[in-house]
């Protein structure tokens, strides 16, 4: 019974998930044009009668995520009874999305309500915070689900390149399976670039500088990965793609970076602008630090020679 209402309740929060997704696309495109407007004239101008008009917030967001959303990601520890092979991704994703609904109830609503209400402050702040609301939300779609897309096979195929067993049992599965991450990386890492110059940072230049440096490495690791498989250097094979997986998997712990310093800003004073930026380079230095220290503390328990000419066979035909 247990486990019934576990897949129940994880089926629900997909579905909500995909649900908001959907709306939010289609209030990205649609809506909030409506908002946030610009003439060559007089430039931005944020329409605070329409955005009360529509009411969005209430009218539709309470009922999909506000609430529902909400409670499904707090009753996400029914992935305890999942099967193990699925049950820390599924924890992973809860913890990901409880920090979206900290980010929510901590920056995006109040700084909607203050918008609506924007008798008491001027214009051109108006703008400005609807602007960066806008940013973080709204803009740029197409070129955040290129980004996105591929970094979900990315993260979610990965892991199984990194376990023995399962590479010893689909030899076959693994030589195709890593055709197909390292294509989706490619596209991860062009992406992040084009976002970083084409697309206006929240963090400003410290946000754009550490997106761009990390983006580079992070396909250089993967040039380096393919060239190792391609001469059937395993072992250096291995620990490039620990690297390039390392920065991949980064977003995991700068979602989270980024609700601390979201929930701790009434205290501290910091905006998006001044603290962004600062949690894309913790989050990423981490990440790689720690692919270091697993690099440096498992080269002695490295499979044995015959292992590795096994694993070598899974790739000869690269």
């Amino acid at each position: 019974m247990s486990a019934f209402i576990g897949w129940v309740i994880l089926s629900l929060f997909v579905v909500n998930l995909g649900i908001a997704f959907g709306a939010g696309l289609y209030e990205s495109r649609i809506i909030v044009p409506q908002w946030l407007s610009f003439s060559t004239d007089s430039g931005y101008r944020w329409n605070a009668e329409a955005a009360r008009r529509a009411n969005v917030g209430l009218r539709f967001w309470v009922y999909v995520t506000t609430v529902p959303l909400t409670l499904l990601t707090l009753a996400i520890v029914a992935a305890w009874w999942t099967p193990n092979e699925v049950r820390n991704w599924w924890l992973a994703a809860g913890a990901a999305v409880l920090v979206d609904r900290v980010m929510t109830f901590a920056y995006f609503i109040p700084t909607m309500l203050t918008l609506m209400n924007n008798q008491t402050i001027s214009g051109s702040e108006a703008v400005a915070k609807a602007t960066q609301w806008i940013n973080l939300v709204a803009r740029y779609p197409v070129l955040t689900l290129i980004h996105i897309l591929p970094a979900l096979f990315f993260l979610v195929l990965g892991p199984l390149q990194f376990s023995q067993g399962f590479r010893d049992r689909h030899l076959q599965w693994h030589r195709r399976n890593g055709r197909v991450l390292l294509l989706s990386g490619t596209v991860v890492g062009v992406s992040a670039l084009v976002m970083s110059f084409g697309m206006p940072s929240i963090g400003g230049v410290n946000q754009a500088a550490a997106t761009t440096l990390f983006a580079l490495f992070f396909l250089f690791a993967l040039a380096k990965a393919f060239r190792h498989i391609r001469r059937r250097e395993i072992r250096l094979h291995r620990e490039w793609m620990i690297r390039a997986f390392s920065i991949g998997l980064a977003v995991a712990t700068i979602r989270p970076i980024v609700g601390i310093f979201f929930a701790t800003s009434p205290f501290t004073g910091l905006t998006p602008y001044e603290f962004f930026g600062t949690a894309f380079w913790i989050g990423f230095v981490l990440h790689l630090t720690a692919a270091e220290v697993w690099i440096q503390s498992t080269r002695p328990l490295l499979p044995s020679p015959k292992s590795s000419d096994r694993h070598q066979e899974s790739v000869r035909h690269l």
